[in-house]
């Protein structure tokens, strides 16, 4: 267990986290002492996640719980199952995203451009419409999302993409200022570069 601070009775629920960047953090939390759900859209592979977690922190502190989060009812019961197995939740990372398109902007589908929307964006406002009442509650509480350093520069092939990053910056800086008085911290990441499915 790391010594760097302690995590001890706080619960992280995290989306995206089966692999890659999610998987590192979810394991860093549990390292900390937390206890983390974390969830994808494959039980298989939230299932050897799990297993990973808990092999390198040597206590049984990961739990996985399959969620596509690009639908509301799924991370509803995705919060639920993290009450019934966890308790209340102290840290979210909202990892999860998708990018079903590649090329112009102008020449993007209807289904394309809603899809990166609504999972990239639109999720993570739900997910925190359904996590801050346990943070208020509570008197404070984490939530971080993940966005891109392509949110800041134009793109002819990534622009929808990062244009989707753009705006969930947007929205952080909204639920920060509504509910940071309330002792609720809201924060972006901007990521560069990294390796995962969507570069091999």
């Amino acid at each position: 267990m790391s010594k760097l601070f302690d995590l001890s009775g706080k619960t992280a629920l995290l989306t995206g986290a089966s692999k890659g960047m999610g998987l590192a953090m979810a394991t860093a939390l549990a390292e900390h002492g937390a206890k983390v759900v974390i969830s994808a859209r494959k039980q298989e592979a939230i299932d050897a996640a799990v297993q990973s977690i808990n092999e390198t922190c040597g206590a049984q502190l990961a739990h996985g719980v399959a969620a596509n989060a690009g639908y509301k009812e799924a991370l509803r019961d995705l919060v639920e199952e993290t009450h019934q197995r966890v308790g209340p939740i102290d840290i979210v990372v909202g990892n999860a995203g998708v990018n079903p398109y590649y090329g112009a902007t102008s020449e993007i589908s209807d289904k394309a451009y809603e899809k990166t929307m609504s999972t990239n964006v639109q999720s993570n406002l739900w997910l925190a419409q359904l996590v801050v009442p346990d943070m208020i509650e509570k008197g404070g509480g984490s939530m971080m999302f993940t966005s891109s350093i392509g949110a800041f520069k134009p793109s002819e092939m990534l622009g929808t993409y990062g244009m989707s990053k753009l705006a969930l910056i947007g929205l952080v800086r909204n639920l920060a200022a509504e509910f940071g008085p309330k002792g609720v911290r809201f924060n972006a990441i901007c990521p560069g570069l990294i390796k995962n499915r969507f570069c091999p």
